[in-house]
């Protein structure tokens, strides 16, 4: 189903923008997406999993920085900087694996 552009909006006083009228639910089924639709589904599912990987790879760089704390630092007075250093990098791989999964399920809801 086309979408019909009839009201028009100044955006800076220069550009004027067309907005859809009749805006589809968000019940689309993927065999109803064009080329376009599916490449855009397709880039939003690799960004979502470079994502995924960039937060693990940056909690893994946190844990084996606070490993090698204590393999550098043999002192007890720095063993919390360690300690530190694991948390953090376990709590960023956990926000990654949320963010994946949240941004996961909303792509899939859209187009279902």
């Amino acid at each position: 189903m086309p979408l019909r552009y009839s009201e028009t909006r100044d955006l800076d006083h220069k550009t004027k923008v067309a907005f859809p009228v009749n805006l589809p639910k968000n019940n689309m089924v993927e065999t109803d997406l064009n080329l376009t639709d599916r490449l855009a589904l397709d880039r939003t599912h690799l960004a979502n999993q470079r994502t995924l990987l960039a937060f693990t790879r940056t909690g893994i760089y946190f844990i084996f920085t606070g490993l090698g704390i204590f393999q550098v630092l043999k002192s007890p007075a720095y063993f919390w900087l360690g300690w530190v250093a694991i948390g953090i990098g376990g709590v960023i791989a956990l926000i990654g694996l949320i963010n994946y999964l949240r941004m996961k399920k909303r792509v899939g809801r859209l187009y279902q």
